[in-house]
C-alpha cells in the first residue's frame, strides 16, 4: 500500500532535481511514489529523472508540454495512489524524514490535513518560518502558508472536495490550498 504520493511539477530542473529526489529517496517512510511532471523542460532534466528512474522503481515520469504548474499538479493528482498527497516545488527540498512523522502524525491522530513549518533558505543563513500554532485549530489553518509545499492531505478529503488547482492562473495553488 502506498502511504503518501509525491508531486513534484518541474521546468527546467537540472539543478535542482538531484538534491530534491535524493532527499525524498532517503526518508524513512518506505511506502511512498514520486511523481514527477516534466513540464517541457528545454534543458537535460527529462535525461535525469529518466535515470532516476531506472534506479528507483518508485519513481514516475509524466512528460508533457510547458502548460504550467497547475496542470502538472492535476495530471500528478489524477496519478496519485497514495492514502496521502504532498507537493513539493522543484527548487525545494524536505527536512530529514519529513513525509514519515507527518504521515504517522496524520494517522495516530486520525487528520486528514497537516502542516509544519518551513525553512526558507538565503545567502547567510536558513530561518525556520513557524505556523501559527494557538488553540483554535481553524484559526491555525487559516493563518497557516497557503502554497502546497509542507503539507499532507488525506487523497478521501481531495476526492470528496473535487480538489483542482486553477490552471491558467498566476498563484494558482493560493485559491485552493486552504479548501
Amino acid at each position: 500500500m502506498i502511504k503518501v504520493s509525491v508531486i513534484i511539477p518541474c521546468y527546467n530542473a537540472k539543478n535542482y532535481i538531484s538534491k530534491c529526489l535524493d532527499i525524498i529517496l532517503k526518508d524513512k517512510l518506505k511506502e511512498k511514489e514520486i511523481i514527477v511532471i516534466n513540464d517541457g523542460s528545454k534543458d537535460n532534466t527529462l535525461e535525469i529523472l529518466n535515470e532516476y528512474k531506472k534506479k528507483y522503481q518508485e519513481i514516475t515520469i509524466i512528460n508533457q508540454k510547458n502548460s504550467g504548474q497547475a496542470v502538472a499538479r492535476n495530471k500528478g493528482l489524477e496519478k496519485a495512489k497514495g492514502e496521502y498527497i504532498t507537493f513539493i516545488d522543484i527548487d525545494d527540498y524536505i527536512s530529514k524524514d519529513m513525509l514519515y512523522k507527518m504521515y504517522n502524525h496524520a494517522k495516530n491522530n486520525k487528520s486528514d490535513y497537516v502542516y509544519c513549518d518551513y525553512y526558507e533558505h538565503y545567502e547567510n543563513e536558513d530561518k525556520i518560518i513557524r505556523n501559527h500554532h494557538t488553540e483554535d485549530i481553524k484559526k491555525d489553518v487559516i493563518l497557516a502558508n497557503f502554497a502546497p509545499w509542507g503539507k499532507l492531505i488525506s487523497k478521501d478529503l481531495i476526492v470528496k472536495k473535487d480538489f483542482k488547482f486553477c490552471e491558467g492562473k498566476i498563484f494558482e495553488d493560493i485559491a485552493v490550498i486552504p479548501f
